[in-house]
């Protein structure tokens, strides 16, 4: 057997919102709605950064399909590391795209320079 992915299922309260956050940010591109029509608000989608997949799904969606999530908190539990060639210019894009930071850039045991943003849904991708 091979895994070829793995992808996380972000629970929101605002699919569009999030995707345009994504898209602003990190210049994601959008993949794929449901509903499909472009006329209703999505409830899920999934955009790519890079190489990597992300979806983004609404709270009432989301519990729907899997009910233990019913009362979950949005964000906050799930940290999203960002690989990037050159972490000091990224973080100079992030600020200029007004992101909240919750530390300057810092260097790690192995030497990859870090800092920590929030999205929109607080979740702490950096």
């Amino acid at each position: 057997m091979t895994v070829n992915s793995i992808t996380p299922d972000l629970m929101v309260e605002d699919v569009k919102t999030t995707v345009n956050w994504y898209e602003r940010v990190f210049d994601a591109e959008l993949v794929a709605t449901l509903p499909t029509d472009g006329e209703t608000d999505p409830s899920w989608a999934q955009v790519m950064v890079g190489d990597s997949a992300l979806m983004f799904q609404e709270r009432e969606s989301l519990a729907e399909k899997l009910p233990v999530l019913a009362g979950a908190t949005i964000g906050g539990s799930v940290p999203l590391y960002v690989d990037a060639d050159d972490a000091e210019n990224l973080y100079a894009d992030l600020d200029a795209a007004t992101c909240t930071y919750t530390n300057d850039v810092g260097r790690y045991l192995f030497g990859y320079a870090t800092y920590k943003i929030v999205n929109s849904n607080d979740y702490a991708p950096g």
